[in-house]
């Protein structure tokens, strides 16, 4: 199954870096430079996931991942951050994220957080099949 990610973060070694990793692991990638056109681009187009970073210019990762949130509630978001400061993790759990990650993070520890995010949503959807009683489908 074919899984899209959108990667966001206004440095761009960092969307070459995750998008030439994460395609390598089988995902297909679009990348933002920042929040704006993220917001843009799920305006538009299906992602199964969003690498978000926090700190950008202009609208913050954790402004985008508010609006993110109003335009689909369900979108899974892994926030990236270079700064360790517990209470903007926290904050953004709160709203919404799935989780988040420290830069520099090895792309293991990422593609882990990824995976697990991922199946938690399939996992999610197979109950959602279940309960409705609808054939075994995801598409």
């Amino acid at each position: 199954m074919e899984r899209k990610i959108l990667v966001v973060d206004d440095k761009q070694e960092i969307r070459e870096l995750l998008s030439i990793e994460l395609e390598r692991h089988g995902y297909t990638v679009a990348v933002a430079k920042s929040g704006g056109e993220c917001l843009e681009k799920i305006k538009y187009e299906k992602f199964d996931l969003v690498l978000l970073d926090l700190q950008m210019p202009k609208l913050t990762g954790l402004q985008t991942l508010i609006e993110i949130k109003k335009i689909n509630s369900d979108m899974n978001v892994i926030m990236m951050t270079g700064y360790a400061i517990v209470g903007t993790a926290v904050e953004s759990i709160k709203i919404g994220a799935y989780d988040y990650i420290i830069k520099p993070f090895s792309f293991d520890e990422l593609k882990d957080k990824i995976e697990k995010c991922l199946e938690k949503e399939f996992v999610e959807k197979q109950k959602i099949l279940v309960v409705n009683n609808e054939p075994d489908s995801l598409n």
